[in-house]
């Protein structure tokens, strides 16, 4: 008799597929096909942030060992909302967290959910 373990595996068609690059964020930045190779792979830090209701600051992640290099990848409430249609209540990413995370010297952060901010809040 064959034993087999099976899991299964539900994501949205936009999960996984795009990295934005700094030329995102600001006119005149390098594009993703310049970013380094070792930018997309390597050991991750996943930080468990789902019980934080909509807006991640920056001391949400000042208790977390976050070490210059790391990939860091968020885990919030986002990843048990779905994805049948965009939802304008997610879990997102305030400016004070984002430059916590740039001081910090994140190589990659991976994030749950289609944005990592909100656009009306972001500055270029």
């Amino acid at each position: 008799m064959n034993k087999v373990n099976e899991s299964i595996l539900t994501l949205g068609s936009h999960t996984g597929t795009h990295v934005d690059s700094r030329l995102y964020l600001r006119e005149g930045r390098e594009v993703t096909a310049s970013l380094p190779l070792d930018s997309f792979y390597g050991k991750c830090r996943v930080i468990d942030l789902v019980h934080v209701e909509e807006k991640i600051h920056r001391q949400d992640l000042e208790g977390f060992q976050i070490d210059p290099g790391d990939i860091v990848l968020l885990k919030t409430r986002n990843s048990t909302l779905g994805y049948v249609k965009f939802l304008e209540n997610y879990v997102h990413l305030k400016m004070d967290a984002a430059e916590y995370l740039v001081e910090a010297g994140v190589k990659t952060l991976g994030f749950d959910y289609l944005r990592v901010s909100k656009p009306e809040e972001q500055r270029g």
